[in-house]
């Protein structure tokens, strides 16, 4: 469960972009635009204020988290996509050895004795995105094996050509999933890899049920 505040205060709110806009076309003083500010604050309910700063949390996360995987050493990316498959219970992983990958970084095994086995390519970038020759050489190394399941991640995107491409090969009895930064940090966090939970708090209201009368 991500962390929440003890109390929502002005500066929280300015991680929200439409609290920032409000500000922005302010043109009142200074004590003015305080007063201002904390009428909109009075004016929306604890519920309320308490999930947007739940939600500005989670993606202050996902951001941190994303940037964090750009700046990992890119073999030690593979071994955190690994970790990722075994929280997410596929099975034990290995990663390959560089000069024998065939375009391969690893292997997921999905059962004990290695008779199901899932190809995974990763690529660590930072703003590129990955390309149709990419996908197309990671389902080459597929097509020539007895491998037909393959995983593709990148902490960018994928363009459409290179979606195309990892759809393409669904007619050749493979099945090739791509997963973005986007969706590898939501990954990553909801079976807490690389995140940990510092802080949870009990959230309780008035049970009405309980304050009615059995003889009513």
């Amino acid at each position: 469960m991500a962390q929440q505040p003890d109390k929502i205060t002005r500066e929280l709110l300015k991680q929200f972009p439409s609290f920032l806009d409000y500000l922005n076309r302010s043109n009142q003083n200074p004590n003015e635009k305080n007063d201002q500010q904390q009428i909109l604050l009075d004016q929306i309910d604890p519920q309320t204020q308490l999930s947007n700063a739940v939600d500005g949390f989670n993606d202050k996360l996902h951001a941190d988290l994303l940037d964090e995987l750009k700046r990992t050493d890119p073999v030690y990316f593979e071994r955190i996509i690994l970790d990722l498959f075994k929280a997410m219970h596929y099975g034990e992983g290995q990663m390959t050895p560089k000069s024998h990958d065939g375009g391969i970084d690893g292997i997921i095994f999905e059962d004990g004795l290695g008779l199901s086995k899932i190809y995974m390519q990763a690529k660590r970038y930072a703003d590129s995105k990955v390309n149709e020759k990419e996908v197309q050489n990671f389902v080459g190394a597929l097509g020539c094996s007895e491998v037909s399941k393959g995983v593709f991640i990148t902490t960018s995107l994928f363009d459409e050509k290179a979606k195309k491409k990892a759809l393409d090969a669904a007619k050749k009895g493979m099945i090739i999933r791509l997963i973005d930064g986007q969706e590898l940090t939501k990954l990553m966090i909801e079976h807490n890899v690389g995140v940990r939970t510092i802080r949870t708090i009990e959230i309780k209201i008035v049970d009405t049920a309980y304050f009615i009368s059995p003889d009513e």
